[in-house]
């Protein structure tokens, strides 16, 4: 059960098998069962000059799970970005390798009233994603959500003032605030020797192989699997 799962066989027995975006993969050598499909989420806050996302729940996520691939999703749009690495206590922060940067545009006029801004070079993006952006001041001390672009007008969803773009730049982002952000979870198992074999996940996985098995997690230490009804079961909690 999952998006992709994969295994290899050769002479020897199992070669390599792997699960991902699911919870659970049977096959006759190895069985792959993961506690969660996705970690999911929403953007609280964003860092757009740091590429740095502070998420509204605490993902707890191993270090396997840096550079894993998310998905940030809007109402009309999916941005897709690999994590350089989840910070703070509790992984609620984590690091984009990308910028979500699309554009800094010079401000020509300010139209409080309107709640609209005169850019006078023209966005070159698509018009039909701007309502997905986001719109800075050049410091990024101010955001708003692009409601519309016209030739060169650039509607924002929220007041704005006279010196809300000291430095006379508009900058837009192809992210923002409120957006839904999730990363599949994985497990996999190699073949590196006869007999020996290298388990990874992103999450809580638990493997169940054929006969007896000795593991390690690490530490130099090798224990004996539970067995049940002729099949090693381990679990690997990789939560911090």
């Amino acid at each position: 059960k999952g998006e992709a799962a994969m295994t290899a066989v050769d002479s020897k027995g199992l070669k390599y098998a792997m699960l991902t975006s699911g919870t659970s993969l049977a096959t006759p050598y190895v069985e792959i069962k993961l506690n969660k499909s996705q970690y999911t989420g929403k953007i609280k806050s964003i860092d757009f000059y740091a590429k740095k996302l502070t998420l509204d729940t605490k993902w707890v996520t191993p270090e396997s799970a840096n550079g894993g691939l998310l998905a940030i999703r809007g109402a009309k749009h999916t941005a897709v970005y690999n994590v350089k690495k989840f910070i703070g206590s509790d992984d609620d922060q984590l690091i984009l390798k990308g910028s979500p940067f699309l554009a800094v545009l010079p401000v020509e006029t300010i139209f409080p009233e309107f709640g609209s801004v005169k850019c006078s070079v023209p966005p070159r993006r698509a018009v039909a994603l701007s309502a997905e952006w986001t719109a800075t001041n050049q410091k990024g001390t101010k955001a708003w959500r692009v409601k519309k672009l016209s030739d060169n007008m650039v509607a924002l969803d929220g007041k704005i003032e006279d010196d809300d773009f000291p430095d006379g730049k508009l900058v837009l982002w192809d992210i923002g605030v409120g957006y839904s952000v999730t990363m599949p979870t994985w497990a996999t198992i190699c073949r590196v020797a006869p007999g020996k074999f290298i388990v990874k996940a992103n999450t809580n996985a638990t493997i169940s192989m054929k006969g007896a098995v000795k593991y390690s997690t690490g530490d130099g230490k090798w224990c004996e699997a539970t067995v049940k009804n002729g099949w090693s079961v381990i679990k690997l909690n990789t939560g911090k």
